[in-house]
């Protein structure tokens, strides 16, 4: 009864080296087994690498490295020094606005929704829970407004801690972005994307006054055919 049933048959459908190639394009550098078992997170990654990897996307698909330090300044705030890393559009900016999409339901209505509890409902947030085996991890990656952040808990000696995503990882996000207090901003929606009615069955296009019928963001090459 798992959801992740869905990952993974589309995982297969689209083929395992389809998917090996688009983590190389988010920035992922680990080694990649054409396994299955990738298409579930199966695959080692430090916190600072699932920064960069959803920094690309929720950020319209434009890779910029992580850095510590941005700039130098005097104590009058001049900038003294400035340390701009090269940036790059790696993922296609529609792409990567329904990616986002998607990742707000999960804090809307999903795994992360308790979030909106101690955070404003106008605030725009985007992200996922992470839970591996015997609850040994707990991930919660996600962005509020233009700040991201990646939380990790979990034992040096890889024993259970007993928390999954939703209750370890995202309150400790959950009340960093309480005290950061970032502005509820939303990404800009690209020229190839639109807000359509859709059937929830069928997955076509449909009209608001028909039962069923939901409204959600569609790219321009990937618009259903209609009822």
């Amino acid at each position: 009864s798992s959801y992740n049933q869905a990952a993974v048959r589309l995982g297969m459908t689209v083929g395992l080296p389809a998917v090996i190639n688009t983590l190389r394009q988010l920035g992922v550098t680990a080694d990649l087994k054409p396994y299955p078992s990738l298409l579930l997170g199966a695959l080692n990654q430090t916190p600072m690498d699932v920064l960069q990897l959803y920094q690309v996307m929720l950020s319209g698909g434009v890779r910029a490295p992580l850095q510590s330090i941005r700039e130098v300044v005097d104590a009058r705030g001049r900038v003294l020094q400035q340390f701009a890393g090269e940036r790059k559009q790696v993922v296609d900016p529609a792409d990567a606005y329904l990616l986002h999409y998607g990742l707000q339901q999960v804090v809307r209505q999903g795994t992360a929704s308790s979030a909106y509890q101690r955070l404003p409902s106008t605030m725009v947030l985007a992200g996922k829970t992470g839970t591996t085996n015997d609850l040994r991890d707990s991930w919660f990656a996600g962005s509020a407004g233009q700040l991201l952040a990646v939380v990790w808990l979990g034992r040096d000696d890889n024993r259970p801690i007993g928390l999954s995503g939703g209750s370890g990882a995202l309150p400790v996000w959950t009340d960093l972005m309480a005290r950061l207090q970032p502005a509820a901003s939303a990404p800009a929606m690209p020229a190839a994307v639109s807000w359509e009615w859709l059937d929830a069955d069928t997955g076509r296009l449909s009209a608001e006054t028909c039962s069923g019928a939901i409204r959600v963001p569609v790219s321009a090459k990937s618009r259903p055919q209609d009822m």
